[in-house]
């Protein structure tokens, strides 16, 4: 499927965008029927060692929303893990085996993006044995849209500061000034930016313009 929890995925998404609010969440309910496009439990194609990318989604979103990047990804031989953040920030997600509707204001910024980059370190390890067994520990990616890019880069920071391998960081439009993220990994940062967040000059290592796009073309949403 499209959104892993089906109706109540969409159902998440249409009141964080206000549809469910005002009677109109059948508006995004075909998301929760949708497929993927994805193979279910397909074993990977190779006998050789995969890169890894642990992606963060940005305030209000899940696991789900860039699945038609995850896919070309994994598609060129990716493992690709994406989270969904119990720091309140995902439009719906389920924690400690309960349902953890999008609560923004569960604690403060610099405690979210602690927990995230937690998560994102933790992922790593969490891999399903199929996965682990042909994953490359040292060609490990840290990346993120919008609010999960701090959280990609405090990662990095984290893993390195523990001598763990870091190949590199990919940002789409990360809000890195929004939390107050100044510093780097050593890993090689590549970032995408759309105009908007050029206009604002946001720049993190090697930075490039993708002219003529906004902030929700880096997720599904402009397909929905």
């Amino acid at each position: 499927p499209y959104l892993t929890d089906g109706l109540e995925g969409s159902n998440g998404l249409a009141s964080l965008v206000g549809f469910r609010q005002v009677g109109c969440a059948f508006l995004l309910e075909h998301l929760g029927t949708a497929g993927s496009g994805c193979g279910e439990n397909a074993p990977p194609s190779t006998d050789g060692r995969l890169p890894v990318l642990v992606y963060s989604h940005g305030f209000g979103g899940n696991m789900d929303m860039s699945c038609y990047f995850f896919r070309q990804l994994a598609a060129q031989g990716v493992i690709v893990v994406a989270l969904e953040h119990t720091d309140g920030t995902a439009s719906r997600t389920v924690c400690d085996d309960k349902p953890l509707p999008f609560s923004p204001f569960l604690m403060p910024p610099n405690k979210q993006q602690s927990r995230r980059a937690l998560e994102l370190l933790s992922a790593v390890r969490a891999l399903p044995r199929e996965l682990a067994d042909v994953a490359d520990e040292d060609a490990v990616f840290f990346g993120g849209h919008s609010y999960g890019g701090p959280s990609a880069v405090v990662a990095g920071l984290t893993a390195e500061r523990a001598n763990k391998a870091v190949k590199g960081i990919i940002l789409h439009d990360p809000a890195i000034a929004l939390v107050g993220v100044n510093e780097l990994p050593k890993a090689p940062t590549l970032t995408f930016t759309s105009e908007e967040y050029d206009a604002n000059e946001v720049r993190a290592g090697t930075t490039f313009v993708c002219r003529g796009a906004m902030h929700g073309n880096f997720v599904d949403a402009p397909l929905w």
